[in-house]
């Protein structure tokens, strides 16, 4: 890869370096990638301990499976790359086999309402807790015509309009995480570590400047090289933007996803009694997917789009529900989600999943995974890799540099599987035709989706069975 940005027009690593390390925050400390508004995330000293466990981890992930150079030197889409013609007649073809009565469709994106968590410290949306909650607000309607303040149309047409007043985190909710929205220091051949994107991209991809002809009134966060990391935001002409120039999400947006999807009702299979909703902090294993596709009845096929019900989106908008926001800056967020293991990955890796969706803020989660050397990693990797005395390592989001830097797989996040699950346990048929593409915003590190799932549905669609015209 010789694809570099402009020194001029990213940032710049050796200022950037000067600054006091205990000024920066860990940016992946748990759920609390971005703080909420006014709220700066704790800052973190770094030591020579998290230097150790940082190049120990990030050497296993570089002997872990990945795709770079499967498509080409140029790829920026991954596992995408799998969603062809194929894979899009396979999904159709698990809606025609109830016949034209007996489709139903299913909107899978969690709705803003602009809600935010009640209590004595400024929080944020009760399913991401570290995360202001956007809020809508007309710019103009009814009440603009009853006063004058606007006419109609000429012909008498009147209309309403409205814009977002507060900030838009474009991973607040459900939404796509891009290639370039994660990486790490990769050991290389020559004997240095670079820190590399999905495919050998440089990092400093990731800040590429776009400069603009207008000026724009708006906020943005503080300079990276003079200011800690903090999501507050102070008022400034707009000229110009960073973001990444590689991997970023336009590509999944003009790829779109298409396939054939599993429910995995993880949830529903463990727990017995309803709402069936996996306990705060419980980890999803291979096991359990493959447990819970069994019991399903459903056989998980190479290149499908596999969902992942936990039940935790349904337990942060239950308002009778136990809480998994605790407000420790250590431990803020108690949700389920799937667990790392090296078997995980490669299983992953060798049924060549696109496209991996959970109910639940990142797939995987997101309190520190503690990861036994001896069980969690196999042989291999333990051969090829120096782990000292230690016998557990602890690991904040060990499978996203696992499955989006090393096998470019597109992880979708916050998804709304309440219905679509409801439908599935009813009738017992538990694939369907997914369909999505996130918003396509140049230069973003992710962005909202809507996925839309097509399934045949009714008691009399049995597997295999012909159309019906009932």
């Amino acid at each position: 890869m010789d694809d570099r940005a402009d020194t001029d027009d990213i940032f710049d690593s050796n200022r950037a370096a000067s600054i006091n390390r205990r000024e920066f925050v860990r940016a992946w400390s748990i759920a609390g990638a971005l703080a909420v508004s006014g709220v700066t995330m704790p800052t973190v000293a770094g030591d020579e301990s998290d230097d150790d466990l940082n190049e120990i981890w990030t050497n296993v992930l570089a002997e872990l499976p990945d795709n770079w150079g499967k498509w080409g030197d140029d790829d920026e889409l991954g596992t995408l790359n799998y969603l062809d013609s194929e894979q899009a007649f396979r999904g159709l073809q698990t809606v025609l086999r109830g016949g034209p009565t007996r489709i139903e469709t299913f909107s899978l994106q969690l709705s803003y309402t602009g809600e935010s968590v009640a209590g004595d410290e400024p929080t944020g949306d009760p399913v991401f807790p570290t995360r202001q909650p956007a809020r809508r607000d007309n710019v103009v309607d009814h009440r603009h015509y009853q006063n004058g303040s606007a006419e109609p149309l000429q012909g008498g047409m009147r209309f309403s309009d409205d814009a977002f007043i507060t900030r838009l985190f474009l991973q607040g909710s459900t939404q796509y995480d891009a290639l370039a929205h994660v990486w790490y220091e990769r050991p290389t051949d020559d004997g240095t570590r670079r820190p590399l994107l999905y495919n050998g991209y440089p990092a400093e991809t990731t800040a590429t400047k776009k400069e603009y002809d207008v000026d724009i009134p708006g906020v943005r966060p503080p300079n990276p090289l003079e200011e800690p990391f903090s999501t507050d935001l102070k008022e400034e002409a707009i000229t110009k933007t960073w973001g990444p120039s590689k991997g970023d999400i336009s590509n999944a947006a003009e790829a779109g996803s298409v396939g054939r999807g599993v429910l995995l009702d993880v949830g529903r299979h463990k727990v017995d009694d309803p709402p069936h909703r996996l306990a705060p902090g419980e980890c999803v294993t291979l096991e359990d997917l493959k447990a819970t596709a069994d019991v399903q009845g459903i056989e998980l096929e190479k290149r499908d789009i596999v969902l992942i019900r936990t039940g935790s989106v349904e337990r942060a908008r239950d308002p009778n529900a136990e809480k998994t926001w605790l407000g420790d800056p250590d431990e803020p967020l108690r949700e389920p989600g799937l667990c790392f293991s090296q078997d995980l990955v490669e299983f992953i890796a060798e049924m060549e999943f696109p496209v991996l969706g959970a109910d639940n803020l990142a797939v995987e989660k997101l309190t520190t995974a503690e990861i036994d050397v001896e069980e969690d990693i196999n042989a291999d990797v333990r051969e090829a890799v120096d782990f000292g005395s230690r016998e557990t390592l602890e690991i904040v989001n060990p499978l996203h540099p696992a499955l989006i830097t090393n096998l470019g797989v597109t992880l979708c996040e916050i998804l709304d599987l309440q219905e679509l699950a409801a439908s599935c346990a009813e009738d017992g048929i538990y694939e369907f035709l997914y369909a999505a593409s996130p918003l396509n915003i140049e230069n973003a590190a992710g962005a909202p989706v809507n996925p839309v799932v097509v399934k045949a549905t009714g008691a009399r669609c049995d597997k295999g069975s012909p159309p019906s015209d009932e």
